[in-house]
């Protein structure tokens, strides 16, 4: 249950932290501009056009182009005719979406101009005035009609504005909104369609975003430093076992390298005795009458085309050089290794007997 419970504190600061990377506020300052039936801005003992809002917003999307925002405004606003003025007092809320169009020719642009549509809903508190006499014509909402305190209305809300950057984080806004009302009474007067207003804004809008690449995790520097030194002790290990690795390679190439080679003088050998054997049938009569000082009765065990190679033979069958004689036989141009030799026919052969037990292939020669 406790793990359960960490993984969940775990997502939830999360997305915390990412939704927080995506928030905006605004603030936002301007004029409104109604657009009812008496829309004449010549009185000038009205109360100025002026708003005052701010705001929240969401991205939607990673780079930032699609926003869901929601504002708060308040301001006044007033018009006349010749015969009579009104001024308003509201306060409404909408939420809305925006979209930036210049990302569909530029995708990597700073500058934005936002599409934006949304709903909303106004309070609001408005009065007529004879312009000659200043005498109350009408009021909304009407004392002697509710009781409550203010009108409302709901709206539908169209517009653009243009997003110019500052810094990483701010951004200047200049835009227009018009509001659609689904009401007659923002001027106080009896009308036959609905009233709408727009507003003429400037303002700023700030991301609450760290500035920090949100794919990066933040370490502290002392664990950063144990991760490092770990790194290193790992990388060290790896190195030495690689090395060690590396030579065991080597050793085993070695090994098969002279194992190979034994090969191919064990090869060599047996192709030249086969050789060495066809010939001395040959020749071996000629050989057992030569005067016993000039030929011996010799046991070899290896014949070899070059005397490097026979030297290499002695060496890796464990015996030493003074172990051994290595004769060049010229009729057949061949290094043979020699470990014993007699005059008598006899002693050679038990030398012979005594030699295939390390070398099977070992023969009698004379010469």
């Amino acid at each position: 249950m406790k793990k359960i419970t960490l993984l969940i504190a775990a997502f939830c600061l999360s997305y915390a932290s990412n939704a927080q990377e995506k928030l905006t506020i605004q603030g936002q300052t301007g004029l409104a501009l109604p657009y009812t039936d008496v829309k004449d801005f010549s009185y000038t003992g009205l109360n100025h056009n002026i708003i005052l809002g701010t705001g929240l917003g969401y991205y939607l999307d990673e780079n930032n182009q699609s926003r869901i925002r929601f504002d708060l405004m308040a301001g006044k606003m007033a018009s006349s005719s010749d015969l009579v003025a009104w001024d308003n007092q509201f306060f409404e809320t909408n939420v809305s979406f925006e979209y930036n169009i210049l990302s569909l020719i530029d995708e990597g642009t700073k500058f934005k101009l936002n599409l934006r549509a949304g709903v909303g809903m106004a309070i609001f508190t408005a009065r007529a005035i004879d312009r000659q006499t200043r005498v109350l014509i009408s009021e909304v909402p009407a004392n002697f009609n509710s009781q409550r305190a203010f009108e409302w209305g709901n709206f539908g809300l169209l517009g653009a504005n243009f997003s110019f950057p500052l810094s990483e984080r701010l951004a200047l806004d200049l835009g227009y909104n018009h509001r659609f009302m689904f009401s007659q009474n923002l001027d106080a007067l009896p009308s036959s369609s609905n009233d709408t207003y727009g507003v003429v804004t400037v303002g700023l809008t700030a991301s609450l975003k760290s500035g920090k690449n949100p794919k990066t995790v933040e370490i502290e520097p002392e664990v950063l430093n144990d991760l490092r030194t770990r790194v290193k002790v790992y990388e060290s290990l790896e190195s030495e076992r690689e090395s060690e690795r590396i030579s065991n390679i080597e050793m085993q190439n070695l090994e098969l390298g002279a194992q190979v080679e034994l090969l191919k003088n064990e090869i060599d050998s047996i192709k030249l005795s086969k050789d060495q054997a066809n010939k001395e049938a040959n020749t071996s009569d000629v050989l057992l009458d030569m005067p016993a000082n000039v030929a011996k009765f010799r046991v070899v065990v290896a014949s070899l085309a070059t005397k490097a190679r026979a030297e290499q033979f002695v060496v890796k069958s464990g015996l030493s050089m003074s172990d051994v004689e290595i004769f060049y036989i010229d009729n057949i141009k061949s290094y043979r290794v020699v470990i014993g030799s007699s005059d008598k026919r006899a002693e050679a052969d038990q030398i012979l007997k005594r030699a295939k037990n390390a070398f099977k292939d070992a023969w009698l020669a004379q010469f």
